[in-house]
């Protein structure tokens, strides 16, 4: 399993995360958040994210208006191998 670093997003808006992966990994990317900074949950998306499945790929992550403190992201691998990337841009409306 790697943890992004913890990212205090008090008094900001939106959150944009590209996360883009290659070789064939595979395993669960979630994107967690928390109130205290202590103890994180996932946050759930409709429709789901799509999951590294030993192919490379990638996508975009919106977070709109996100009503937390802190957020981070998590991938837990299954099998394979490859590089998985997260990056993000934070903005104040």
């Amino acid at each position: 399993t790697v943890t992004s670093t913890t990212i205090n997003v008090l008094y900001l808006d939106n959150v944009g995360i590209q996360v883009q992966w290659t070789g064939a990994p595979t395993g669960v990317i979630t994107v967690q958040a928390s109130v205290d900074g202590t103890t994180f949950y996932a946050l759930t998306f409709n429709p789901v994210l799509d999951q590294p499945a030993g192919t490379a790929s990638g996508y975009l992550i919106s977070l709109n208006q996100l009503p937390y403190k802190y957020f981070k992201v998590v991938y837990t691998k299954t099998s394979g191998t490859g590089t998985l990337n997260a990056w993000c841009a934070i903005k104040e409306v």
